[in-house]
């Protein structure tokens, strides 16, 4: 049954060679159903492209780089960094508005928006994430600019959380104000 070929004229009477043609005919029934169902369900999910996680693949996969105002000084620092990489992002950058940024990057495959990293995913969150909760947009794992700060702050302080917390939200604020 499973190569399509026909039983050799009458089966034997014993139950013992029932029952294997019984188990036989069942065990094709399941794995034919079960190769069909795979195959079909192979052939019908969509193929989706590489998403673009770190700065090597931004590079090489856009034109354009979407930079808030703010992002004029990185920009210039890129430009001049020892990395070739970093002088490639430089390159890229072009600063605009916020919401011009998002936009362009939404239409276009090729251009990407740099921003904050806490603002983009809550941005993405808030106003580019369908009613079934798909992205429209998603945030890559690595960051193009970091912002880092210390305070001087006893080991294994309670407060060390809060503290992160509140400075996190103050260097946020300062580069939107």
């Amino acid at each position: 049954m499973l190569l399509g070929q026909d039983l050799p004229g009458p089966l034997p009477t014993y139950a013992s060679y029932r029952v294997l043609v019984a188990t036989w005919m069942v065990f094709s029934l399941v794995l034919g159903t079960v190769y069909r169902g795979n195959l079909t369900a192979a052939m019908t999910l969509p193929k989706y492209p590489k998403r673009i996680e770190t700065v090597q693949e931004l590079v090489k996969g856009v034109d354009r780089i979407n930079m808030p105002p703010y992002g004029a000084d990185h920009k210039e620092s890129y430009k001049r960094s020892g990395s070739r990489v970093l002088r490639a992002v430089g390159e890229l950058i072009q600063i605009v508005e916020t919401i011009e940024g998002i936009g362009r990057a939404l239409k276009n495959r090729r251009e990407a928006h740099a921003d904050d990293l806490h603002y983009l995913q809550q941005v993405t969150t808030q106003d580019y994430t369908s009613r079934g909760g798909k992205e429209l947009l998603y945030v890559g794992k690595q960051n193009i600019f970091a912002s880092p700060s210390a305070w001087p702050v006893p080991h294994d302080a309670p407060y060390t959380d809060h503290i992160n917390h509140v400075m996190l939200r103050v260097i946020e604020a300062s580069m939107r104000g």
